[in-house]
């Protein structure tokens, strides 16, 4: 009799464990599923691509270079290369080069543009300027101002300013700049050179400052302008 109870309740028991067993393969069968819709099983990494409105941007290095711009000087000249078709260069003050004075405090400013190398002196000249054209009163570009000595003096100009105009020859001007010269004789250029920037002007305004030994009355030879007509 115990042997029969015991006997059943063995064959009782392994139906259970069967029961539960195939609970628990159910739940994990339907775990897989889930896990493998959701794409966790997915071994290549390769989804559906997802629509998106998304602008590329170039790096910066790889984006074209922008155009310089055309950017004159206050002088209204470019300062880059000579173009090859300027005109040639002359001394713009020169009478054959139709220069001409057009206000002056005196009579003696006529000798610095006169193609002669003499002097004048300019009675209490000193403080005093003068302004001069260009052919037919045109526009120039000019960059190199010479003025002659030919010996040390203290009537020699010491220092004098430039400055270039475009409105009347009363009008305003811009200065250019102030100068020095050297009161000896510089064999090699007599004509002692001052340069400037490029400048594009109508007219050129001089003005004596000092002297050398603070002599009122200045000594003048002549004068160069160096450029070209516009």
């Amino acid at each position: 009799m115990a042997d029969e109870q015991k006997q059943q309740g063995w064959w009782q028991t392994i139906p259970g464990i069967l029961t539960a067993t195939a609970g628990i393969i159910t739940a994990l069968a339907g775990l897989i599923v889930a896990l493998y819709q959701a794409g966790a099983f997915d071994t290549e990494g390769k989804r559906a691509p997802q629509s998106q409105n998304t602008t590329i941007t170039p790096p910066e290095s790889n984006k074209p270079p922008a155009l310089p711009e055309t950017s004159p000087g206050a002088t209204g000249v470019a300062t880059a290369g000579q173009p090859q078709n300027m005109p040639k260069r002359i001394n713009l003050l020169a009478p054959e080069n139709d220069g001409h004075l057009l206000v002056a405090s005196s009579d003696g400013w006529r000798a610095t543009i006169d193609g002669k190398e003499d002097w004048a002196q300019l009675d209490f000249g000193t403080g005093t300027e003068a302004v001069f054209a260009f052919k037919d009163e045109r526009a120039a570009t000019f960059d190199l101002f010479t003025t002659l000595i030919i010996n040390s003096t203290n009537a020699n100009v010491k220092e004098f300013a430039l400055s270039a105009g475009n409105d009347l020859p009363t009008g305003s001007f811009e200065p250019i700049g102030k100068f020095q010269t050297q009161n000896v004789k510089l064999f090699k250029t007599p004509y002692q050179e001052f340069r400037f920037p490029p400048t594009k002007a109508k007219y050129l305004k001089v003005k004596l400052i000092s002297t050398y030994g603070d002599f009122p009355h200045p000594a003048v030879y002549e004068f160069q302008l160096f450029g070209y007509l516009n």
